[in-house]
């Protein structure tokens, strides 16, 4: 439940126009309300409005308000009402930002359309805004979960590892995140176990991906076994080589240069190394002629 009140124009200013003698002084009109408010479905509005407030004269004029909004979603307000003998109708486009409300309403002088553009600057108070806001954060925290999931899924436990974290950086640990995180642990364990004195041969199949040109399945497949077997003197030597060989198809030359120099420091004689070490020295070579 919600009571709020309003007092506009208490000291009203006189608006004069030009040298004539006409002018205009906002009357002092108030408003007083109680609102019952479902933060998922409707809101009821009942409206005190004092206009006109000049005691001395004794003109003030009391009208009530009656009024309804419905929610078909967070973002979207159906709004009803009378106010007095008039009737009005509209609908209201909420967002963090920005509110966008329309309103077709029944005057003494006719039908009337009213638009009404709001952009926020204040900390969030109404309910609906803080809810959508917070079905927001639920989708992003949502996604950076299910991402972490099917990475896991898909065996791309190093991807899955850092989206886990990022979660957690974020977030916060909970169940879900933590149940994730002891499958991906026991999947590594698992792995580790059956890959126990089996680095020579991952090192094989990322080779045999390297030459067949499948440099990305070879660089997720190397991201494994650097959790797999991280203390294996071939991780760094394969590391190199990868990068050099994406960094040549880039075009980025001279980094490509360095990276086959460290490889070559950890194995003089690899012949992975020394066969794009000729490529990258043909491509300089060219690149230089022209």
């Amino acid at each position: 439940m919600n009571i709020s009140a309003q007092v506009k124009n208490i000291n009203s200013p006189v608006i004069e126009y030009g040298s004539s003698s006409s002018s205009f002084a906002p009357t002092m009109d108030g408003r007083a309300g109680i609102s019952l408010c479902n933060s998922k479905f409707f809101n009821i509005v009942v409206d005190l409005y004092l206009m006109d407030i000049e005691e001395k004269k004794g003109a003030m004029r009391i009208e009530e308000g009656y009024g309804l909004e419905l929610y078909p979603f967070s973002s979207l307000a159906l709004r009803g009402g009378f106010t007095g003998d008039n009737w009005r109708a509209g609908l209201g486009i909420i967002s963090r930002d920005v509110n966008i409300d329309y309103a077709y309403i029944d005057r003494e002088e006719g039908f009337k359309h009213s638009i009404q553009y709001t952009i926020k600057f204040a900390p969030l108070h109404d309910i609906k805004e803080k809810e959508l806001l917070m079905k927001e954060k639920m989708l992003k925290k949502d996604g950076l979960y299910n991402r972490a999931r099917t990475e896991y899924n898909k065996e791309k436990i190093a991807l899955a590892s850092q989206s886990v974290q990022q979660y957690v950086e974020k977030y916060g640990e909970d169940k879900r995140v933590l149940e994730l995180n002891t499958d991906i642990t026991e999947w590594l364990n698992e792995k580790r176990e059956k890959n126990m004195g089996r680095a020579d041969e991952l090192k094989k199949e990322i080779l045999k991906d390297y030459y067949r040109g499948k440099i990305n399945e070879a660089q997720r497949k190397l991201s494994n076994m650097k959790l797999l077997a991280p203390n294996y003197e071939g991780t760094a030597y394969l590391t190199h080589l990868i990068k050099a060989r994406l960094l040549l198809e880039e075009g980025k030359y001279r980094e490509s240069e360095n990276e086959l120099v460290e490889a070559l420091k950890i194995n003089p004689d690899g012949e992975e190394v020394i066969g794009l070490h000729k490529r990258l020295q043909e491509v300089l070579k060219l690149s230089e002629e022209e």
